[in-house]
């Protein structure tokens, strides 16, 4: 087994920066793996890895969206009727608050969940909003 020591910058109340460090503890054959391809890619090892963390965290998170817009439309027929017109926050699946105003649910959402995935829209006729973007043609002569 292999060690890899990962760094985080943040910022922390009263200091401008802060460090927080992390060692996660990975096969060798997956170090020597991450090894090879960091070397093709011209970036160290800890670089890579946490490029290769950040990526899957991203994909993660598509995916908490994806069920939250699935839970949305299954609810939808319920939900307008309820909230016509209306912006909704929709957390694990239920409506965890609504507004008229779409920068009063924003600000609040911002305060209760500031690191969950919570899907945020405004409750039309239709479950999703479809819009068609004509592009220019060119034509060569």
């Amino acid at each position: 087994m292999t060690a890899i020591e990962l760094q985080a910058q943040t910022p922390s109340q009263g200091e401008p920066q802060a460090q927080s460090r992390a060692q996660i503890t990975i096969p060798e054959e997956t170090y020597t793996r991450l090894a090879r391809a960091a070397h093709a890619q011209q970036l160290a090892v800890e670089e890579l890895a946490e490029k290769i963390i950040r990526e899957h965290l991203r994909a993660i998170e598509r995916k908490e969206m994806e069920r939250e817009m699935e839970a949305y439309a299954a609810q939808h027929a319920q939900i307008l009727e309820k909230y016509g017109g209306e912006y909704i926050a929709m957390y694990q699946g239920k409506i965890v608050d609504h507004d008229k105003d779409e920068l009063e649910l924003v600000l609040r959402i911002d305060e209760r969940f500031p690191t969950e995935i919570v899907f945020m829209t405004q409750v039309n006729t239709h479950v999703f909003e479809t819009y068609i973007i004509r592009s220019p043609q060119v034509t060569f002569i």
